[in-house]
């Protein structure tokens, strides 16, 4: 009888030990996960900044070819696209929004131009991510 008690108190302690074993690598792969993904969205974050500069100078080098330049869908690949739209006289209110994957973020740029005969020149004075 003693030994069936020690054999019941063995096997206890063995199924006790083994759950918290589990919960233990449950919360690390957790833990895990989660910083992968404020990883990927940290790297997705600076890549739809990047893509937004390059739409923005686009679009700055498009209003000097053109002063009427009001907007433009830019596709770099089936992922990532930013679309430009243009306001204002002068300055200029450049508005951004890129779309990388499921991520999509809003820039604003103002830029002052000035004329000298068909060469138009931009100077940017601000540039902003919006909410």
């Amino acid at each position: 009888m003693k030994l069936k008690q020690q054999a019941s108190a063995a096997l206890v302690s063995l199924l006790v030990i083994a759950v918290v074993s589990l919960l233990m690598v449950l919360a690390f792969a957790e833990n895990s996960i989660s910083t992968l993904e404020i990883q990927y969205q940290s790297q997705e974050s600076s890549r739809s900044y990047y893509l937004a500069e390059s739409c923005l100078e686009e679009s700055i080098s498009r209003l000097e070819s053109d002063i009427d330049f009001s907007s433009g869908l830019l596709s770099f690949d089936s992922s990532r696209t930013c679309s430009i739209v243009v306001t204002g006289t002068n300055p200029k209110i450049i508005s951004i929004v890129v779309t990388v994957d499921d991520l999509i973020e809003r820039f604003e740029g103002v830029a002052a131009y000035t004329s000298s005969g068909v060469v138009n020149n931009f100077v940017l004075s601000s540039w902003t991510e919006l909410p």
